[in-house]
C-alpha cells in the first residue's frame, strides 16, 4: 500500500457505517501524533481511521476540554489538577509537543475543546469520546446532540452514570473494564451496546459477551501479534494508538523515515524499556544514553520486509556510536522475526521469540546470534577494528533461504560473519543498543 492508498480511504461518519473490525484512534494516533490535539485528530481522519477518540475532561465552567491525564503536567506547559480547569484557562495552555513527544513538533499546540472536535470533525468522523470525569458524559451528550451528531458517536466511560445520558437520547455507549466482574446480561439490559475490555483480560470473554447481545472493543492494542486472538475470539473493534499499523494498512517503506524527525507508523518501543528513542539532525533516529540496560523498538515502518516472504532480502544501515560505556558495548539489528512482539536480549525463555541478531560491539566485535525462543546462540564473529567515540561504522545484512550474513562495510578489507540456517524467515525487525549511545541511520532495504 503507498501513502496515497492510505490517506485516501474515507472514515465512516455514522456508528451505522461501521463495519467489524473497526479500529479507534486511541488519543488521536498517540504513537504517531501527539495526544489528544487537533493535529492528531485531523491526522486521523486524513488517513482513513474508523473512529477517533478524544478525552473529554468536565472543566468548572461546564465546558469540556481534550487531555487525557486527571493533571496537565505531563503533555503541557501548565500545572494543576485537570478538572479544575476553565475554557479560558485551558486555552492559555500550550501542549509542548516538542519536548515530551518529537523534536519536530511545535511546542506551542492548543488544547481542543470537545467543540472545537466538533467544529472540526463533525460530520465527517465517527467520535468516541471518553467521560473522564462526573458529568462529562451529560455535557458530551447534549453538545453532540446540539451539532446533530449523536448518530455519529459513541460515548464511552468507566462509569455508568456517565453513560446513561447517551442511552436516554438513543445514542451509542460503551462500558469500560479492567476486570471481569460484570454481568454481559444485565449491561446489554441498561441499553449499552458495546463493553470495552482491557487487552489484559482473556479473549474467552468475547464470546459469553457477544452472545448477551453486546460488541466487544479491546483496549488497547499495538501490536498485530497481540491482536490475533482477539480477532479469532470475535472482538468487534480496537483502540490503538496507531490503527493503521495495527489493521495492516500502514504503507510499507524500504528507507527509514527519520528526517522528517517525528515517529511514524509501526515503531514500537520494547516493551520492558518503554522507550522509543529520540531524533536527531539531521536524519538519525537513536538513544542518547549509554544505560547498561537494553533499548530497542521495532521498525515496523518496514515490516514485514518485502521479499521476507521469499526468504531473500538486503537490510543496510548506518550505526553512529557517540560513546560507549564499555567495550562490549554494543549496536545491533535483530531481524527475521516471525511477527512483532517485543524484542530484548535478556537470554530468557518467551516461546515463539526468534530470528536472528546481529552486533556490532565498540570493541569492533562484529556477532551474529541465533535466537530461538528467546534465547540466543552465538554462531559466528569476527574482530574488526574498534569504534572510535563519535565515529561511524556501516553494516550489511544479507538474508538468503539458506544463509544469513553480515558484513562491516566501512573498513578495507570488509569483514563478514555468517550461518548457514534456514529457521528463521519472518519479516520484522528490531534496532537497539546496549551500554551504548547508539544512532542510527542511512536503513535501506533491497
Amino acid at each position: 500500500m503507498s501513502e496515497g492508498d492510505a490517506g485516501n480511504r474515507a472514515p465512516p461518519r455514522r456508528v451505522a457505517d461501521l463495519v467489524a473490525p473497526f479500529w479507534i484512534a486511541h488519543r488521536g494516533m498517540a504513537n504517531v501524533y501527539p495526544e489528544n490535539t487537533l493535529e492528531a485528530y485531523r491526522g486521523t481522519v486524513a488517513l482513513g481511521i474508523d473512529v477517533v477518540e478524544p478525552d473529554c475532561w468536565l472543566t468548572r465552567d461546564g465546558g469540556l476540554v481534550c487531555l487525557h491525564d486527571a493533571t496537565v503536567e505531563r503533555t503541557t506547559d501548565g500545572s494543576g489538577n485537570t478538572d479544575e480547569l476553565t475554557v479560558p484557562g485551558a486555552e492559555l495552555l500550550h501542549v509542548d509537543a516538542g519536548t515530551w513527544f518529537a523534536a519536530a513538533w511545535p511546542n506551542t499546540l492548543r488544547v481542543p475543546t470537545f467543540a472545537d472536535v466538533l467544529d472540526e470533525l463533525g460530520g465527517r468522523a465517527v467520535l468516541c469520546p471518553e467521560a473522564k470525569n462526573a458529568g462529562a458524559g451529560r455535557a458530551i451528550v447534549d453538545l453532540l446532540a446540539r451539532y446533530g451528531h449523536l448518530d455519529a458517536a459513541i460515548v464511552q466511560s468507566f462509569t455508568q452514570a456517565e453513560l446513561d445520558p447517551a442511552v436516554a437520547a438513543g445514542g451509542d455507549a460503551m462500558m469500560l473494564t479492567a476486570t471481569s466482574i460484570y454481568d454481559p446480561a444485565a449491561l446489554r439490559a441498561t441499553g449499552v451496546r458495546y463493553l470495552g475490555l482491557s487487552a489484559a483480560l482473556p479473549p474467552s470473554l468475547v464470546s459469553p459477551a457477544m452472545a448477551a447481545g453486546l460488541d466487544v472493543v479491546i483496549w488497547v492494542v499495538n501490536r498485530r501479534v497481540d491482536a490475533a486472538p482477539w480477532l479469532a475470539s470475535g472482538a468487534t473493534g480496537f483502540f490503538s494508538d496507531d490503527p493503521l499499523y495495527l489493521s495492516g494498512r500502514s504503507p510499507v517503506l524500504t528507507s527509514d523515515p527519520f528526517g522528517q524527525r517525528t515517529y511514524y507508523h509501526g515503531h514500537l518501543a520494547n516493551s520492558i524499556a518503554g522507550d522509543r528513542g529520540t531524533f536527531s539532525a539531521p536524519h538519525t533516529w537513536g538513544y542518547a544514553d549509554t544505560s547498561p540496560a537494553y533499548k530497542g523498538a521495532l521498525q515496523g515502518w518496514a515490516s514485514p520486509i518485502n521479499g521476507a516472504a521469499t526468504g531473500r532480502f538486503g537490510l543496510a544501515f548506518t550505526v553512529h556510536i557517540d560513546r560507549a560505556a564499555a567495550q562490549d558495548g554494543w549496536a545491533g539489528a535483530f531481524l527475521c522475526a516471525a511477527d512483532d512482539r517485543s524484542f530484548d536480549d535478556a537470554d530468557r525463555h518467551q516461546p515463539g521469540l526468534g530470528g536472528y541478531h546481529a552486533l556490532l560491539r565498540q570493541s569492533g566485535s562484529l556477532e551474529l546470534h541465533i535466537v530461538d525462543h528467546g534465547i540466543a546462540t552465538l554462531a559466528s564473529s569476527a574482530a574488526t577494528p574498534p569504534i572510535e567515540p563519535a565515529s561511524t561504522a556501516t553494516l550489511r545484512i544479507d538474508v538468503s533461504p539458506a544463509r544469513v550474513a553480515v558484513t562491516r562495510t566501512d573498513i578495507a578489507p570488509t569483514a563478514t560473519v555468517t550461518v548457514a540456517d534456514a529457521t528463521h524467515r519472518g519479516g520484522y525487525f528490531h534496532l537497539g543498543r546496549r551500554a551504548a549511545a547508539v544512532r542510527f541511520s542511512d536503513i535501506a532495504i533491497s
